[in-house]
């Protein structure tokens, strides 16, 4: 369960930035 955690918060940590600089385009 944890490892299902972290999974997704680096999923929001990587994808996030890139969808601000996308919208920032």
């Amino acid at each position: 369960m944890l490892h299902d955690v972290v999974f997704a918060f680096l999923q929001l940590k990587f994808h996030l930035p890139i969808g601000l600089m996308a919208l920032k385009d």
